[in-house]
């Protein structure tokens, strides 16, 4: 709205343009001001949005790192002493359980331990750049 107001500055008659001027700079310092506001209030809660974020992909990833050990903790059991449908169930889970855990983030990308990894650094270098930025805000 006060890029086209700029942009129409000069149809104005000439004894107006300063008034319209003045009024469009003032316009601006108060959007500037709320702008500055709003990113004063949000700051806070997203660096917190961010780390919390961080933690429940770090809790997954932890949760699907530690998958792969039932499989060998089914393994590790007397599971031949035991009857033939025992034994049965307990392959069913050994082989079940090599079958790789994928978390899906709906439904469109999976996020295996690799994709979980990226993510994971991904979101470490916003985190740092954003309190770089702020550590440079609070400078000035």
């Amino acid at each position: 709205m006060l890029q086209n107001n700029l942009r129409q500055l000069c149809n104005n008659p000439v004894e107006k343009r300063c008034d319209l001027l003045r009024h469009y700079v003032k316009h601006h310092i108060a959007v500037l001001d709320l702008s500055h506001q709003i990113a004063v209030a949000l700051n806070e809660l997203m660096l917190v949005h961010a780390v919390l974020m961080a933690l429940i992909l770090t809790v997954n990833g932890f949760q699907i790192l530690r998958s792969v050990e039932v499989a060998e903790s089914a393994y590790s059991i007397p599971w031949y002493d035991e009857s033939l449908e025992f034994q049965n169930m307990v392959l069913f889970i050994i082989l079940r359980a090599h079958k790789p855990l994928v978390l899906r983030s709906a439904s469109i990308s999976e996020l295996s331990f690799p994709s979980f990894t990226k993510v994971m650094s991904s979101t470490y270098s916003y985190l740092t750049l954003l309190y770089n930025m702020i550590l440079e805000t609070e400078e000035l």
